[in-house]
């Protein structure tokens, strides 16, 4: 098992947690240094993870499938979408993952990765296709030919192109080019291959048959984005520095037109079935639309958030945009021009709730101030905006409401089906986690240590009970009528009764408890408690502690599964998630290989056990039901030093 590391810098504290939880931030802040190694137990892998975008810079989209290919910079991976149903599955083993480009005839996706200098081949589903080839010193840019299978990778650090042979996973030659040649672009029915020299201010023509160069056309200063028209064979060139395109012929190879008034032109892409160019303004938040024959701008699609990366289906009718800000994709309709969809990413999951009942995963975006529903069954998400950065949340037991806290103290209502916002709920100083029990809302308020009850039916608060110092976390047993209440830095569980609607009784828990859960089944109360790396195990009945579990870290939240009487425990730093047996009270083993675990949730019908991780930015899935593998040392991941 990996040893938890001493050090942990509080810019990753920051850019995991936000503003969403400071007082348990200070806490793992604290207690990272003081963590001790927990005990040897078997483990077991993750089956999946699901709709990673994270930092989103390149895309390539296969034509004939309609699948899109985005690579996630900071998230060091390849997400998969779907164009026709937009599934998603990620898959992640990448260094620095720099651009992507795909053959359709061969079914290959090719990665160039600027951490290792290699190039991975994989198939479109993600499975590699043999090992990794080494390409050179930073490779930054790649393009593949369809008509030959060769590859041809930009190396940014030494000005050179490689040629790979894909047959042999070989590089056959090196070709020198300008200074940081980045991006690439193919006109393969003209044989021709141009490289963008960003330091030397050119572009590079190079013949792809005898592969010299026969021409250097000198562009401006700083040549960037590349997008070819293949049926009259015209190049065009964006200059980032100068906001400019530029229009070059491919035979004579000279600038026909000088196009202005963009605001950082990211990328481009151009579709030959319209014969529209699309260029992405960084700095503007929109696209430009333009006719491709005259230059002339025809619409710009506003609404996007730092677009960074353009693909078109010219098939599907459809652009997708990377929202680099957002950690998104924007769909858009080419006849129309018009935003028909949104493939959010996880940006900060804070919390997340699953209803089994309709099998659906809901995970609250702090950092985006989105909403995402999971469909579990087919992988595919619908993003809800008109948030407030987000913290909390909660599923009706029948299904048809989502309630989610939000950090301006406003308690939205969020219908099912719709996926709208119905209603908002105020009076609250400040966000908390939340709990449903038939028509009543549990919410509490940290700052003034107490539990709001809310009537769902008219959408008002109806009274406040005072709790202990810095409630934390909230948990409601349908069949005994009680509510427990997790106090952070009074370390103690508040239990309210449901009825009478007062404080009832207070139990001691371990330091610094940060999340309850209750098994209505068995009667017991689970509650993680941060400062001490345990779990308190409580009899409901008689609300004396039963049991004390070691053996974790940092853990920060639970869920329970009562009808198999599985317990899981979120545990940090040693990106984990326990598991406990319910009838021993014994931790009998733990789901490995993940990010920073910080939220989790489980589906009681299918035994799935979904766990937010806060520095991948993901959802890995759990199979509950599976026998733990024995392991004595961690697995390496089967796809590393991609």
């Amino acid at each position: 098992m990996k040893e938890l590391e001493d050090r942990v810098t509080s810019q990753l504290l920051i850019r995991s947690f936000g503003h969403g939880k400071p007082a348990v931030i200070a806490l793992l802040f604290l207690i990272a240094a003081q963590s001790s190694l927990a005990e040897t137990i078997p483990e077991r892998p993750i089956d999946s993870s699901i709709w990673a975008l994270n930092d989103p810079t390149t895309m390539a989209i296969d034509p004939i499938t309609h699948h899109l290919f985005v690579t996630n910079g900071s998230g060091q991976s390849l997400t998969i979408i779907d164009g026709i149903t937009q599934a998603a599955t990620t898959v992640g083993g990448f260094r620095s993952p720099a651009a992507v480009a795909v053959d359709p005839v061969r079914r290959r996706v090719y990665v160039v990765n600027v951490g290792s200098g290699t190039l991975a081949t994989l198939d479109e589903t993600g499975k590699p296709c043999g090992l990794s080839l080494r390409v050179g010193e930073y490779p930054g840019s790649v393009a593949v030919d369809t008509h030959t299978g060769r590859v041809f990778t930009g190396n940014l650090m030494n000005g050179t192109v490689k040629v790979v042979d894909t047959r042999k996973n070989a590089v056959i030659r090196t070709l020198h080019v300008g200074s940081y040649p980045s991006p690439i672009a193919l006109d393969s029915e003209a044989g021709r291959l141009y490289v963008a020299n960003k330091d030397t201010g050119s572009i590079s023509v190079i013949d792809e048959r005898t592969l010299l160069t026969i021409a250097s056309i000198v562009v401006g200063p700083s040549p960037g984005p590349l997008a070819v028209d293949t049926s009259a064979h015209r190049l065009f060139s964006a200059d980032r520095s100068r906001n400019t395109v530029s229009v070059i012929d491919g035979a004579s190879r000279q600038i026909t037109a000088t196009m202005t008034g963009f605001d950082d032109p990211s990328s481009m892409a151009f579709d030959n079935a319209s014969n529209r160019l699309y260029v992405a303004n960084r700095g503007a938040g929109a696209v430009s639309v333009l006719d491709g024959q005259t230059g002339k701008v025809l619409r710009s699609i506003s609404g996007l958030d730092l677009p960074t990366a353009l693909a078109v289906d010219s098939g599907a009718g459809r652009m997708y945009v990377a929202n680099t800000a957002r950690n998104s994709v924007s769909v858009i309709d080419t006849k129309t021009n018009v935003i028909c969809g949104s493939i959010a990413g996880i940006c900060g999951p804070a919390s997340l709730a699953v209803d089994a009942t309709s099998n659906t995963a809901w995970i609250v975006n702090r950092d985006s101030s989105t909403l995402i529903a999971i469909n579990l069954a087919t992988n595919t998400a619908a993003t809800i905006g008109g948030l407030a950065g987000p913290t909390d949340i909660a599923v009706d037991p029948d299904g048809d409401r989502v309630y989610v806290h939000n950090q301006d103290g406003i308690l939205r209502v969020v219908d099912h089906r719709t996926h709208r916002i119905i209603t908002q709920i105020s009076g609250f100083s400040a966000p908390g986690p939340i709990a449903v029990a038939e028509s009543r809302l549990y919410v509490v308020d940290p700052g003034s240590g107490s539990v709001h009850v809310v009537d769902t039916r008219r959408g008002s608060i109806c009274s406040r009970i005072p709790v202990g110092t810095r409630p934390e976390a909230i948990a409601v047993n349908p069949a005994s009528h009680l509510v427990y209440v997790a106090n952070l830095y009074s370390a103690n569980l508040s239990v309210i009764d449901m009825d009478k609607g007062t404080l009832k009784a207070t139990i001691p828990a371990g330091r610094n408890p940060t999340s309850v859960e209750v098994n209505p089944k068995t009667n017991k109360i689970y509650v993680a408690n941060l400062g001490v790396g345990t779990v308190t195990v409580i009899d409901g009945a008689t609300n004396r502690i039963v049991a004390t579990i070691r053996g974790f870290h940092n853990p920060v939240a639970l869920a329970v599964n009562p009808e198999t009487n599985r317990i899981y425990v979120a545990d940090s730093f040693s990106d984990r998630t326990g598991i406990i047996r319910g009838d021993t009270d014994k931790l009998i083993g733990s789901a490995i290989n993940l990010s920073g675990p910080i939220s989790i949730g489980v589906n009681t019908r299918t035994d799935r056990v979904y766990v937010g991780n806060v520095y991948a930015n993901n959802l890995s899935v759990v199979n509950g039901a599976s026998r733990p593998v024995a392991l004595s040392t961690r697995p390496k991941p089967t796809t590393t030093d991609r």
